[in-house]
């Protein structure tokens, strides 16, 4: 018999789109599965609709847990998980039936501990779009440089994602979730820090240059995402995401690259700040007052260092970080409204 795939589910308030999960699961071609559904305390049907699962398929084991987070419901799948090799699904996407059998065939023609496939986004209406990071990802696996993870086409660290891979059990034995990078409602890159960890320890990485992933984008991601940003422990989660980054970074040996995230931060977050919030000047000054990383990172050194690396260009890219390092938020505010009249969708979007 093959060896068992442990696919760990994290579900809250999944009731709606759950089945479609677990229909495409169920039905994969590789079929010595364990599917881990772990309940994180939710309040509609979702663990009925489980159970209800597992009583017609003797692959499905329910664990339930007060509410935590993603993070720690895959921490409690990894800490159950029998199988030597290992998966993460969402509970509102949907793996291709033939995911588990591509990613498992890979690992073994090419000797790898670690497999990633493509994926693709779809949204309520049913559309579907292609997400195309097949060079990074190549990089990263045939190279073995982690810097791919900052390399990608679109501009986003999409490599970073947990649930499009299927890790060796004797990999990710040791390796966990950090519940450090999340409170108060917001959590910043905690699958990325694992999926890094992850390629940091691997013999060897592959590639399956299929989209075998649907990722779900929903209608109101826009407005998610400015919620994260006005709450108040966005900044703070950020700064320790940061430094999960540059600790794994530093041992890859990759420092230029680590030392050039604390611009890239400070950057990232106070582009945001401007842009969604209302009473950005006072909260900035607060944050640059109280969190001495965001005050550091806007130093020449780490001006530097950003620019050794990130290679800013043009005259709109470089008025625009002038700005921000030299803390002229209302000119920043008033520059980016003046480039969206003069190029509209010029893409400064911090």
């Amino acid at each position: 018999m093959r060896p068992l795939i442990s696919v760990i589910v994290p579900v809250y308030n999944g009731e709606r789109v759950l089945g479609r999960c677990l229909e495409h699961l169920t039905r994969q071609t590789y079929e010595n599965l364990e599917l881990l559904l772990v309940n994180d305390g939710s309040t509609d049907g979702s663990l009925a609709l489980m159970r209800s699962w597992a009583a017609k398929d003797a692959r499905i084991r329910v664990i339930d847990k007060p509410n935590g987070g993603v993070s720690e419901c895959r921490n409690v799948g990894l800490d159950s998980a029998k199988g030597e090799y290992i998966g993460f699904c969402d509970c509102d996407d949907y793996p291709d039936d033939t995911m588990y059998e591509e990613l498992y065939g890979c690992a073994v023609r090419e000797g790898a501990d670690l497999v990633f496939c493509g994926f693709r986004n779809f949204d309520e209406c049913g559309n579907v779009s292609d997400v195309d990071e097949g060079a990074a990802l190549k990089a990263l696996c045939g190279a073995r440089d982690l810097s791919a993870f900052y390399t990608c086409t679109q501009k986003q660290p999409v490599i970073g994602y947990v649930w499009r891979s299927l890790y060796a059990k004797k990999l990710v034995s040791s390796l966990r979730f950090l519940l450090g990078l999340s409170r108060g409602g917001v959590a910043v890159g905690e699958d990325f820090i694992f999926v890094m960890e992850a390629a940091l320890r691997a013999e060897k990485m592959a590639f399956v240059d299929r989209p075998l992933y649907f990722y779900f984008l929903p209608d109101d991601i826009a407005e998610r995402s400015v919620r994260y940003v006005r709450n108040e422990n966005f900044a703070f989660c950020f700064r320790n995401f940061c430094r999960e980054q540059q600790r794994i970074l530093r041992e890859a040996g990759l420092h230029v690259l680590a030392a050039a995230l604390d611009f890239h931060t400070y950057q990232m977050v106070t582009g945001q700040y401007v842009i969604f919030r209302k009473d950005y000047r006072r909260q900035l000054k607060a944050l640059l007052r109280e969190d001495a990383f965001y005050e550091n990172a806007r130093s020449k050194a780490c001006w530097e260092d950003y620019r050794a690396v990130y290679h800013p260009r043009g005259v709109i890219e470089n008025a625009r970080l002038f700005l921000l390092r030299h803390k002229q938020f209302g000119l920043y505010a008033l520059f980016r409204k003046i480039v969206h009249l003069i190029r509209p969708g010029s893409g400064m979007a911090s």
